[in-house]
């Protein structure tokens, strides 16, 4: 168990050592180290096998998980959903830990958002209540395209000021050098192969940008 889990833990508003306690458990009653499966691709099995349903329980299927127990009190169904959360929430720290590129944050940051917004308000508050309000930082890679400053140009002054999608007016003025505020977006992705050339560029209000990526 990676000891940095426990400062992860606070950082994210989850108060005392339950969740580090239930995952040390896990590695106990597995005999593994729960970070041997993340790095071997069988992190999910372990998920997978801590996977029981009440549909499972009244018809007395077998128990899936390697986990050790006594005498229940809530039934299977509820001891192993415990440490099915306290494995998907180690397996989040142990995502983080190896996040190498500004993609790899995005795409991470994106599927916590996700979850969050299905959780209950009452969740997220409880959460919110023991973050902490300073975020750590963190250094990563970022590949770029080693882009055409004419290209860009010449698509900007091309588009004089109006975006060339919803034909409206930049949105506001540039306080650098005063000119209108629009981007140029590739139509084909350089990284799906589209050229770096006019033709393959239109200049776009941020409105119109952001549609394009996420519309």
């Amino acid at each position: 168990m990676i000891e940095d889990y426990k400062n992860w833990l606070k950082q994210k508003g989850y108060a005392g050592p339950t969740y580090f306690n239930d995952a040390k458990k896990i590695e106990n009653d597995y005999n593994e180290d729960l970070y041997n499966h993340f790095i071997n691709g069988t992190y999910q099995g372990i998920i997978n096998s801590l996977t029981y349903s009440i549909h499972d329980e009244r018809n007395n299927k077998p128990d899936p998980s390697n986990m050790k127990y006594g005498e229940l009190k809530k039934g299977l169904n509820a001891y192993l959903s415990v440490y099915k959360s306290a494995a998907n929430n180690y397996l989040q720290f142990l995502k983080e830990q190896h996040i190498e590129t500004l993609e790899d944050y995005q795409s991470l940051l994106d599927e916590n958002i996700k979850e969050s917004l299905a959780d209950t308000t009452a969740a997220r508050e409880k959460r919110l209540k023991s973050a902490n309000p300073n975020p750590q930082t963190r250094i990563v890679k970022a590949k770029v395209y080693d882009r055409n400053p004419d290209v860009v140009a010449q698509v900007l002054k091309r588009a004089n000021g109006i975006c060339e999608s919803c034909k409206n007016k930049a949105p506001f003025i540039r306080a650098t050098n005063g000119t209108p505020y629009l981007e140029v977006h590739h139509k084909i992705p350089l990284a799906n192969g589209g050229e770096d050339t006019i033709e393959n560029a239109i200049a776009l209000c941020p409105n119109c940008h952001r549609k394009a990526h996420h519309g």
